[in-house]
This record gives structure tokens, sequence and C-alpha cells, in this order.
């Protein structure tokens, strides 16, 4: 993040905790369904399940974590961390 001249960080903060929450349990739910349903599918498809669903988990987590926002005196700045 690079910052004009004259320019000063008032504020920084994360997305709200909510953001990373409300997919989560969207995620849990849809595989607690998933998993109650498919009791006739192999073993190797529900694994492959549940390790589908803790990546997409995963990477929920990793989005909210890597952004940070800033508001400046000049302007409002989102910064996502690679």
């Amino acid at each position: 993040m690079r910052l004009e001249n004259e320019e000063k960080i008032i504020f920084k903060v994360h997305p709200h905790w909510l953001y990373v929450t409300v997919p989560e349990i969207a995620l849990i739910i849809l595989g607690f369904l998933f998993l109650r349903t498919a009791h006739t599918l192999p073993y190797w498809i529900l694994a492959l399940f549940i390790v589908a669903l803790a990546f997409a988990m995963l990477v929920v987590f990793l989005d909210w974590l890597c952004v940070n926002y800033y508001l400046t005196n000049l302007r409002f700045i989102e910064e996502r961390k690679l």
C-alpha cells in the first residue's frame, strides 16, 4: 500500500467476522444435508466431498484473513495480501 503526500491512515480494520461465519455455517449445513442423503454412495465419493468441503472452508477463511481496509484522510483503501 502506498500513501500519497500528506495522507494519513485514520482507521484500519478486517472485514466483519460475519463475513467469514455465514459462508462457513452455510457450508457446514450443506455438508450435513449431503451426508444425510448420501448413505448409498461409495466411501471414496464421501471422502472426496469432505475434502472439497474442508478446502472451500479454508479458502473462505483465508480470503477473510488476507483483506484489510484502510480509511485515510483522502480515500478508502482495500488491501489484499496474497
